[in-house]
């Protein structure tokens, strides 16, 4: 097994709640002692304490799974499958864009239930100004997290309910 399969395995456990934070950090730093040659390249390097990832792949799907959201604009319903599409098929090869994944899922659940919840207060003539709202915010939300996925940072979409830990 080399390093990239076993962050992989280690990420994964990591995320489905079989290893706490400290049991993962010290498994992580075992890994990498036993390796003599490594190459940082090759690596999906994710810093735990500021949640930034190094890795320009993991960045670049990272910034294109946030931004296609922003395709529902064009093609309807687009934006709400094409994220999971994107998530789904890299999760495997770049373990880091499992979270960019769970941040764009929380957001997008949370969205359809403010769409919703603000669609039928609007009979009430109240849910009229959050629709707009959650409206301008389904623009501005996807494109600050990509941005800011690009630049490796890991941003978490403020109200947006976390269904996916």
């Amino acid at each position: 097994m080399d390093i990239t399969e076993g962050l992989k395995k280690l990420q994964q456990l990591h995320l489905a709640g079989g290893l706490t934070d400290e049991e993962y950090a010290l498994a992580k730093q075992a890994l990498f002692d036993h390796v003599e040659t490594r190459s940082e390249d090759s690596l999906m390097l994710m810093d735990e304490d500021t949640d930034t990832i190094t890795d320009p792949e993991t960045q670049r799907w990272g910034m294109f799974l946030h931004l296609s959201m922003l395709t529902g604009f064009v093609i309807p319903f687009a934006g709400f499958i094409l994220p999971f599409v994107i998530w789904q098929s890299k999760k495997n090869d770049l373990p880091g864009i499992e979270v960019h994944g769970r941040n764009a899922a929380n957001w997008i659940i949370s969205q359809v239930l403010y769409y919703i919840i603000f669609g039928v207060l609007s009979f009430l003539l109240i849910g009229i100004p959050f629709l707009v709202i959650v409206f301008v915010l389904s623009i501005i939300f996807p494109i600050i997290a990509g941005v800011r996925s690009s630049n490796g940072e890991v941003w978490k979409y403020p109200l947006s309910i976390r269904f996916l830990k």
